[in-house]
């Protein structure tokens, strides 16, 4: 397998560009949980009279039952992580998924007649559990230039068990043959339990060229200093050495994980236009905005 990585610079502004500024390395870390729950039943009953047209002579009766239950439940979480400086890089996950499910049912079918009788009944309940835990981890080196190679390793566990399926079954046959009544009775049931494990591996050495730079951090830091110069409130060009220690506060604050996004962007804005402000760069703020 071969990959081409390429890289494209996002734009310039005056002696600064997106591709000065490239961090020393790159982390990133997501975490998810993800749950389920699932309840259901159904009740059918239904019952058909038949009479024949000349009356007391024939009745046909037809009853069908149905009761079904079913519960089911599934929890999973997954992992990403990845870690990557300018020479190599170690990218690696995992996700977990639980899941249960437990369900019975009950059928019964009747019809009598004057002539005979007839009763099945059906019953069944199985309960089932199934798991599966995936992982993978893939790291690379820079080896000459832009030329890398890689190593990924994947590992998928697969695992399901039902304990308990049952199955009963219940005939019953009367009817009237010549001046007696002949009746047949049949009791049966069967039974199953099974688990079944599943591993799989897999192993890659790839090859590559090329590189994928972050430069979102440097075109963020062009983008405010544009904005700022189109609205009027920037004094003078802002320096290179500023410039690289503006984007190294966006990656910085682009690094915290945080429980509210408003609260974290609003404390990001407020450490740039200090900064800003403490160069000399922009005018003071006040509540109703610039002080000129």
């Amino acid at each position: 397998m071969l990959v081409v990585i390429t890289s494209t610079a996002l734009g310039a502004s005056g002696n600064f560009k997106t591709s000065d500024y490239i961090p020393e390395k790159f982390t990133d870390f997501q975490w998810k949980l993800n749950g389920s729950a699932k309840l259901s039943s159904s009740d059918d009953n239904s019952t058909t009279d038949e009479a024949d047209p000349a009356p007391g002579v024939a009745y046909d009766m037809t009853e069908r039952v149905s009761d079904s239950d079913s519960k089911n439940a599934s929890l999973g979480s997954s992992m990403y992580y990845r870690y990557e400086t300018v020479q190599r890089f170690l990218k690696t996950g995992c996700s977990l998924s639980l899941r249960y499910g437990r369900s019975s049912s009950q059928r019964s079918l009747s019809s009598s007649t004057p002539m005979k009788v007839e009763k099945v009944e059906t019953d069944y309940s199985y309960s089932s559990f199934n798991g599966e835990f995936s992982s993978g981890v893939e790291a690379g080196q820079y080896i000459i230039r832009d030329f890398f190679v890689s190593t990924g390793v994947d590992l998928h566990y697969g695992y399901g068990e039902t304990p308990n399926y049952r199955n009963d079954t219940y005939d019953y046959y009367r009817y009237l043959s010549g001046d007696y009544y002949r009746e047949r009775e049949t009791v049966g049931y069967w039974e199953r339990k099974s688990d079944d494990r599943t591993i799989d591996i897999k192993f890659e050495i790839t090859p590559g060229w090329g590189r994928l730079y972050e430069g979102r951090y440097a075109s963020t830091a062009l983008y405010m200093i544009e904005e700022l110069r189109n609205e009027g409130l920037l004094n003078g060009n802002v320096s290179r050495e500023h410039m690289l220690a503006l984007c190294d506060i966006i990656y910085q604050y682009r690094l915290k994980h945080c429980v509210d996004m408003r609260l974290h962007r609003i404390e990001a804005l407020n450490a740039v236009l200090s900064f800003l402000n403490d160069k000399g760069y922009t005018p003071e703020m006040g509540p109703y905005g610039a002080i000129c």
